[in-house]
């Protein structure tokens, strides 16, 4: 992949990223209670799943580049619009939107990606690739540090990052989109559904933190930008790791590992909420919580054929956006029953399901063995 296509992921996954935590921190100004908040955050990844589902019909026609400029311009359209109209039922739609955008451009890119790696070096490549989206992602809070959330500046930089990564894939030749043969439910799910479990928990967790992470910031004593910004600086710091491992032990090893090693992260955040704890262990969360995703990407590919790629990403992206819907719901109920630590008791559950999961995962051929041999 030539660094041009990284530099354009780049911007408008910045933007992204200070869209992310700027909505949050504004809808609160106004007064929202956290479910309030998790239902504009949810609002997003009901277009997120729109554009990786019903409307992915768009991307096979217009192919990867038109595709991730078509995406980039719809995040700089949104931001316009949220900066522009000062009604919150407003910004519900126009997170919509955003999602919609947002998750063409994300299933060009996977797809892209996919395409054009060979088997031997995909974990790796989609390890670089998580591992520049967060570090996009990241400088986005970060970038928050100096602006003011009220106004427009922040807004129009997020615009800027739009329009940058719209002009910047211009020109590039990737591999053509090849036509889907089959729907991306039932029969990808019937032969990978760790990947899908694993694509819905990446949902859960970084859809509920996203949304109402800022919330766990204030009330924790930490500026907003800067414990998102530890959560997504997390999230690059393993993908290379998880992504060498999982080509060399297996996906279902890795991810039965960082499952299990997010809940004691987990209990750590959920119970100690102050400042330092704080910042340690959402840095932690997003390490652990971050190579899920393309670890799982990386197993689904593996069991289908070059022609079903796009297939397999769609169903990644429908899986992580189903997952992404329903988090910051269930996360904003619990901490309306809990406090700020409901975030991380909704965390919990979904980490011993991805243990669990590549557990048994890990276990299905010995047990499979044990059967066959036991007398009849």
């Amino acid at each position: 992949m030539r660094a041009r296509f990284w530099a354009a992921l780049a911007a408008v996954t910045m933007g992204q990223g200070m869209l992310h935590t700027l909505v949050g921190v504004r809808m609160d100004a106004a007064g929202g209670t956290p479910a309030q908040v998790g239902l504009l955050t949810s609002a997003y990844f009901v277009g997120y799943v729109l554009g990786a589902g019903p409307l992915a019909r768009v991307p096979r026609r217009l192919g990867h580049p038109r595709t991730f400029a078509l995406g980039a311009l719809g995040v700089a359209i949104s931001a316009a619009g949220i900066g522009l109209l000062p009604w919150p039922s407003a910004w519900v739609v126009l997170r919509g939107v955003d999602g919609l955008a947002f998750g063409w451009l994300l299933l060009a890119v996977e797809t892209w990606i996919s395409e054009a790696t060979p088997v031997e070096r995909r974990g790796e490549v989609l390890g670089t690739y998580m591992t520049v989206f967060y570090a996009a992602l990241a400088a986005g809070p970060l970038a928050l540090l100096g602006l003011p959330a009220e106004g427009l500046a922040a807004l129009c930089v997020v615009v800027a990052g739009g329009v940058v990564a719209a002009v910047g894939v211009r020109g590039l030749a990737p591999p053509p989109m090849r036509p889907v043969d089959a729907p991306a439910g039932t029969s990808v799910a019937g032969r990978a559904p760790l990947a899908v479990v694993a694509g819905v928990a990446s949902g859960l967790l970084f859809g509920a933190l996203y949304g109402l992470g800022p919330l766990y910031a204030q009330a924790a004593g930490v500026a907003p930008g800067l414990l998102m910004a530890a959560a997504i600086l997390g999230g690059v710091a393993l993908q290379h790791v998880a992504g060498r491992q999982s080509d060399r032990r297996g996906r279902p090893v890795v991810l039965a590992a960082l499952g299990g090693a997010l809940v004691p992260v987990c209990l750590l955040a959920a119970l100690y909420p102050a400042p330092a704890v704080a910042l340690i262990a959402v840095f932690a969360f997003g390490g652990l919580a971050g190579p899920i995703y393309p670890v799982a990407m990386a197993h689904l590919n593996d069991q289908v054929a070059t022609h079903e790629r796009l297939t397999a990403g769609r169903a990644m992206l429908l899986a992580c956006a189903a997952g992404s819907v329903v988090g910051p719901l269930a996360a904003g109920a619990l901490i309306d029953a809990l406090g700020p630590r409901g975030l991380f008791v909704h965390a919990l559950a979904v980490a011993l399901a991805v243990g669990g999961a590549g557990a048994a995962r890990m276990a299905g051929p010995t047990v499979r063995r044990r059967l066959a041999r036991a007398p009849r």
